[in-house]
Protein backbone atom coordinates (compact mmCIF):
# COMPACT_ATOMS: atom_id res chain seq x y z
CA UNK A 1 0.00 0.00 0.00
CA UNK A 2 2.87 2.35 0.82
CA UNK A 3 4.30 1.68 -2.63
CA UNK A 4 0.96 2.67 -4.15
CA UNK A 5 0.87 5.99 -2.25
CA UNK A 6 4.43 6.74 -3.31
CA UNK A 7 3.61 6.29 -6.96
CA UNK A 8 0.40 8.27 -6.58
CA UNK A 9 2.38 11.20 -5.16
CA UNK A 10 4.90 10.91 -8.01
CA UNK A 11 2.05 10.86 -10.53
CA UNK A 12 0.63 14.07 -9.07
CA UNK A 13 4.06 15.73 -9.03
CA UNK A 14 4.67 14.80 -12.66
CA UNK A 15 1.33 16.26 -13.80
CA UNK A 16 1.82 19.53 -11.92
CA UNK A 17 5.45 19.83 -13.08
CA UNK A 18 4.62 19.34 -16.75
CA UNK A 19 1.57 21.60 -16.51
CA UNK A 20 3.77 24.28 -14.93
CA UNK A 21 6.31 23.88 -17.73
CA UNK A 22 3.54 24.31 -20.31
CA UNK A 23 2.18 27.38 -18.57
CA UNK A 24 5.59 29.04 -18.23
CA UNK A 25 6.25 28.28 -21.89
CA UNK A 26 2.99 29.87 -22.95
CA UNK A 27 3.41 33.08 -20.98
CA UNK A 28 7.17 33.53 -21.57
CA UNK A 29 7.76 31.96 -24.99
CA UNK A 30 4.23 32.41 -26.37
CA UNK A 31 3.86 28.79 -27.45
CA UNK A 32 1.13 28.14 -30.00
CA UNK A 33 0.26 24.45 -29.73
CA UNK A 34 -3.23 23.59 -30.95
CA UNK A 35 -5.41 20.55 -31.46
CA UNK A 36 -4.14 17.25 -30.05
CA UNK A 37 -0.46 18.27 -30.00
CA UNK A 38 -0.35 19.75 -26.49
CA UNK A 39 -2.36 16.86 -25.05
CA UNK A 40 -0.06 14.24 -26.54
CA UNK A 41 3.08 16.11 -25.50
CA UNK A 42 1.63 16.59 -22.02
CA UNK A 43 0.96 12.86 -21.63
CA UNK A 44 4.37 11.93 -23.04
CA UNK A 45 6.30 14.22 -20.69
CA UNK A 46 4.22 13.17 -17.67
CA UNK A 47 4.96 9.50 -18.35
CA UNK A 48 8.62 10.29 -19.01
CA UNK A 49 8.97 11.84 -15.56
CA UNK A 50 7.77 8.56 -14.02
CA UNK A 51 10.32 6.34 -15.77
CA UNK A 52 13.32 5.39 -13.56
CA UNK A 53 16.68 6.28 -15.06
CA UNK A 54 20.36 6.30 -14.17
CA UNK A 55 22.24 3.97 -11.85
CA UNK A 56 19.88 4.76 -8.95
CA UNK A 57 16.82 4.04 -11.10
CA UNK A 58 14.90 6.94 -9.58
CA UNK A 59 12.35 8.80 -11.73
CA UNK A 60 12.70 12.52 -12.31
CA UNK A 61 9.42 13.11 -10.46
CA UNK A 62 11.06 11.72 -7.30
CA UNK A 63 13.80 14.36 -7.49
CA UNK A 64 11.19 17.09 -7.86
CA UNK A 65 9.26 15.64 -4.92
CA UNK A 66 12.44 15.63 -2.84
CA UNK A 67 12.72 19.39 -3.35
CA UNK A 68 9.07 20.42 -3.04
CA UNK A 69 7.65 17.67 -0.83
CA UNK A 70 4.02 16.63 -1.17
CA UNK A 71 1.64 19.49 -1.76
CA UNK A 72 -1.77 19.56 -0.13
CA UNK A 73 -4.78 18.38 -2.11
CA UNK A 74 -6.10 21.95 -2.14
CA UNK A 75 -2.82 23.19 -3.66
CA UNK A 76 -3.02 20.58 -6.42
CA UNK A 77 -6.58 21.60 -7.25
CA UNK A 78 -5.73 25.32 -7.27
CA UNK A 79 -2.69 24.80 -9.48
CA UNK A 80 -4.53 22.63 -11.98
CA UNK A 81 -7.43 25.08 -12.03
CA UNK A 82 -5.06 27.87 -12.99
CA UNK A 83 -3.00 25.91 -15.49
CA UNK A 84 -5.99 24.36 -17.25
CA UNK A 85 -7.78 27.68 -17.44
CA UNK A 86 -11.14 26.65 -16.00
CA UNK A 87 -13.85 29.10 -14.94
CA UNK A 88 -13.48 28.50 -11.18
CA UNK A 89 -12.60 31.74 -9.39
CA UNK A 90 -11.59 32.22 -5.78
CA UNK A 91 -13.71 34.21 -3.39
CA UNK A 92 -12.20 37.39 -2.00
CA UNK A 93 -12.06 35.88 1.49
CA UNK A 94 -10.18 32.70 0.55
CA UNK A 95 -6.51 33.86 0.51
CA UNK A 96 -7.02 35.63 3.85
CA UNK A 97 -8.52 32.44 5.27
CA UNK A 98 -5.44 30.43 4.34
CA UNK A 99 -3.20 33.12 5.85
CA UNK A 100 -5.13 32.94 9.13
CA UNK A 101 -4.97 29.14 9.08
CA UNK A 102 -1.21 29.23 8.55
CA UNK A 103 -0.65 31.81 11.29
CA UNK A 104 -2.70 29.72 13.71
CA UNK A 105 -0.99 26.48 12.70
CA UNK A 106 2.71 26.84 11.82
CA UNK A 107 4.04 28.77 14.87
CA UNK A 108 2.52 26.24 17.28
CA UNK A 109 3.34 23.21 15.11
CA UNK A 110 6.97 24.37 15.03
CA UNK A 111 7.17 24.37 18.82
CA UNK A 112 6.16 27.87 19.89
CA UNK A 113 4.36 26.32 22.87
CA UNK A 114 3.16 22.97 24.16
CA UNK A 115 -0.08 23.50 22.24
CA UNK A 116 0.05 21.38 19.07
CA UNK A 117 -2.81 21.85 16.57
CA UNK A 118 -1.22 19.28 14.25
CA UNK A 119 -2.53 16.55 16.55
CA UNK A 120 -6.07 17.57 15.61
CA UNK A 121 -5.48 16.28 12.10
CA UNK A 122 -5.29 12.67 13.28
CA UNK A 123 -9.03 12.15 13.28
CA UNK A 124 -10.23 14.73 15.80
CA UNK A 125 -13.97 14.96 15.13
CA UNK A 126 -14.20 18.59 16.11
CA UNK A 127 -11.50 19.57 13.62
CA UNK A 128 -13.08 17.53 10.82
CA UNK A 129 -16.43 19.19 11.54
CA UNK A 130 -14.80 22.63 11.44
CA UNK A 131 -13.31 21.94 8.00
CA UNK A 132 -16.65 20.65 6.72
CA UNK A 133 -18.41 23.66 8.24
CA UNK A 134 -16.06 25.96 6.31
CA UNK A 135 -17.04 24.19 3.10
CA UNK A 136 -20.74 24.45 4.00
CA UNK A 137 -20.37 28.16 4.78
CA UNK A 138 -18.83 28.75 1.38
CA UNK A 139 -21.76 26.90 -0.20
CA UNK A 140 -24.23 29.13 1.66
CA UNK A 141 -22.29 32.18 0.47
CA UNK A 142 -22.52 30.83 -3.10
CA UNK A 143 -18.85 29.98 -3.59
CA UNK A 144 -19.07 26.34 -4.74
CA UNK A 145 -15.41 26.20 -5.83
CA UNK A 146 -14.16 26.55 -2.26
CA UNK A 147 -16.80 24.08 -1.12
CA UNK A 148 -15.33 21.57 -3.56
CA UNK A 149 -11.79 22.32 -2.35
CA UNK A 150 -12.47 21.65 1.31
CA UNK A 151 -14.88 18.77 0.68
CA UNK A 152 -12.48 16.98 -1.63
CA UNK A 153 -9.64 17.49 0.88
CA UNK A 154 -11.68 15.76 3.59
CA UNK A 155 -12.73 12.98 1.22
CA UNK A 156 -9.11 12.45 0.10
CA UNK A 157 -8.00 12.31 3.75
CA UNK A 158 -10.75 9.80 4.60
CA UNK A 159 -9.63 7.62 1.68
CA UNK A 160 -5.93 8.01 2.66
CA UNK A 161 -5.20 9.50 -0.76
CA UNK A 162 -1.66 10.43 0.29
CA UNK A 163 0.84 8.77 2.60
CA UNK A 164 0.00 11.17 5.42
CA UNK A 165 -2.85 10.35 7.80
CA UNK A 166 -3.13 13.94 9.01
CA UNK A 167 -5.90 16.16 7.65
CA UNK A 168 -3.71 19.25 7.93
CA UNK A 169 -1.48 17.87 5.18
CA UNK A 170 -4.49 17.72 2.85
CA UNK A 171 -5.68 21.29 3.37
CA UNK A 172 -2.49 23.31 3.97
CA UNK A 173 1.18 23.35 3.01
CA UNK A 174 3.94 26.01 3.16
CA UNK A 175 3.67 26.82 -0.55
CA UNK A 176 -0.07 27.47 -0.22
CA UNK A 177 0.53 29.59 2.89
CA UNK A 178 3.14 31.84 1.26
CA UNK A 179 1.07 32.08 -1.93
CA UNK A 180 -1.91 33.20 0.15
CA UNK A 181 0.24 35.84 1.86
CA UNK A 182 1.36 37.20 -1.51
CA UNK A 183 -2.15 37.26 -2.96
CA UNK A 184 -3.59 38.84 0.18
CA UNK A 185 -0.96 41.61 0.14
CA UNK A 186 -1.49 42.27 -3.56
CA UNK A 187 -5.26 42.41 -3.23
CA UNK A 188 -4.99 44.64 -0.15
CA UNK A 189 -2.64 47.10 -1.86
CA UNK A 190 -3.80 47.19 -5.48
CA UNK A 191 -7.24 45.59 -5.29
CA UNK A 192 -8.52 42.46 -6.92
CA UNK A 193 -8.29 42.09 -10.67
CA UNK A 194 -11.45 42.29 -12.71
CA UNK A 195 -13.06 39.13 -14.16
CA UNK A 196 -11.91 40.07 -17.67
CA UNK A 197 -8.35 39.24 -16.60
CA UNK A 198 -9.55 35.79 -15.56
CA UNK A 199 -11.12 35.44 -19.00
CA UNK A 200 -7.80 36.18 -20.66
CA UNK A 201 -6.18 33.50 -18.52
CA UNK A 202 -8.87 31.08 -19.66
CA UNK A 203 -7.99 31.83 -23.26
CA UNK A 204 -4.44 30.82 -22.41
CA UNK A 205 -5.50 27.39 -21.19
CA UNK A 206 -3.09 24.59 -22.01
CA UNK A 207 -5.45 22.67 -24.26
CA UNK A 208 -7.19 25.18 -26.53
CA UNK A 209 -9.11 23.66 -29.44
CA UNK A 210 -7.54 23.98 -32.86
Amino acid sequence: MTHFFTWLALFEISIVSVASLFYLGKISLDWHLRGMKPTLIFIFLSVLMLIPFGSSEIPLAAYVRGVTGDLSVISYLLILNLLLGTKARLALLTPYLFVCMGLCFYPFALGLSMFDPYAWGYGDRGFVLIVLAIGLLYLILRHPWETCLFSFAVIAWALHWHESNNLWDYILDPFLFFWAIGISLRWSISGRREPKVTYRIQRRGLFRPG
